[in-house]
């Protein structure tokens, strides 16, 4: 009885240790996966915090710590107030730094998600101060022909008057036609996808962009000439942009040049690229000036024509192109002049 009585407890032991070793295999694999899935967090490239609801931090991808910074990020998650709400939060914090959170409950606990917000910042930053000095270039325009035709409408017996009137009325209605063409220009290309680039004979594009402006250049005692450096092999370009750049870089020399300057447009061979040049001989740009030039609605001199985005536009061309522009000027002493840069690369042989 004793012997059959050992023999069963044995049985229910190993049963009993089978069930154990089962279980703890169990939880080693269920642990596996947790850790798998935080690893999996762990590379994330936004900020994750795994929060209880005593508001101790259980986890921390290294994003959330370089989001952080030097603060702790117990005191920083207490900012976000009580995390105990069952609907998803989100809200922008500006420091450390600008940060976008987004929290949710999981369980008993709270998930957090840091992003950084400090280009989006920059960005509606940018795009305030754009709005602020667009509205004030399109309200000098509406006040200048506000005035003018209630001068045209009560001057019916000054012709004198009356034609000065008209003249600026066509002006700046003229000026912000150009204004809101080239915003929309600007947007066209911005949103547009990216540019189909086909192998495109240069200099061809560029005898076209000086014909356009050849007779005004003319017309303002220019000389306007077109160099090239022998047989240019084709690049890669939309020739359509590619020539909007020639003629927006042709028309601001035109327009700032001085009777009698001269400018250049001169094409060169480098190793796998073509290199693009116009320079000119005019007043050059104040070195105060230069760095603004390719901002948006930025003008350095208000008695020239401009928009102020013929650059702008030139700048999103070319990065478009993969490709940037140069600047450089020279506005004091007997040689001034500013020279516009920017290299093409050869087209492959192969391509289609």
């Amino acid at each position: 009885m004793f012997i059959l009585d050992l023999k069963l407890t044995l049985f229910f032991l190993l049963l009993a240790g089978l069930a154990l070793a089962g279980l703890v295999g169990w939880l080693a694999w269920r642990q596996a996966r947790a850790n798998s899935g935080w690893r999996a967090l762990a590379s994330l490239p936004v900020g994750v915090v795994v929060q209880a609801d005593d508001g101790a931090v259980t986890f921390r991808n290294s994003s959330a710590q370089q989001l952080a910074g030097t603060t702790a990020l117990e005191p920083l998650l207490e900012r976000l107030g009580v995390n105990g709400a069952a609907a998803p939060q989100s809200g922008l914090m500006n420091q450390p730094r600008p940060l976008r959170w987004w929290r949710a409950r999981l369980g008993d606990a709270s998930v957090v998600t840091l992003a950084d917000a400090g280009e989006q910042q920059q960005f509606i930053t940018r795009q305030n101060a754009f709005v602020s000095q667009l509205a004030h270039e399109l309200r000098t325009p509406l006040m200048a022909i506000a005035a003018h035709t209630e001068v045209v409408r009560s001057s019916a017996e000054d012709e004198k008057l009356r034609a000065t009137s008209l003249a600026v009325l066509q002006r700046e209605s003229g000026r912000m036609g150009r204004l809101v063409r080239d915003l929309l220009e600007l947007y066209r290309l911005e949103a547009a996808a990216e540019l189909s680039l086909q192998p495109v004979h240069v200099a061809l594009v560029a005898e076209a962009a000086i014909s356009q402006v050849y007779p005004r250049a003319e017309e303002r005692n220019l000389e306007l000439t077109l160099e090239t450096s022998g047989r240019l092999p084709p690049v890669l370009a939309h020739p359509d942009r590619l020539a909007q750049v020639f003629g927006n870089l042709l028309a601001n020399a035109i327009n700032y040049c001085r009777p009698g300057d001269a400018i250049v447009v001169r094409l060169t061979t480098e190793p796998d690229c073509v290199r693009c040049t116009v320079q000119d001989t005019g007043p050059g740009i104040p070195p105060a000036d230069l760095p603004h030039v390719t901002e948006r609605l930025y003008r350095g001199r208000k008695d020239v024509a401009g928009t102020g985005l013929g650059l702008a536009l030139v700048v999103e061309i070319l990065r478009r192109h993969h490709s940037q522009l140069h600047l450089e000027s020279r506005s004091d002493g007997s040689a001034t002049g500013t020279t516009a840069s920017w290299l093409l690369p050869v087209a492959p042989r192969n391509h289609s």
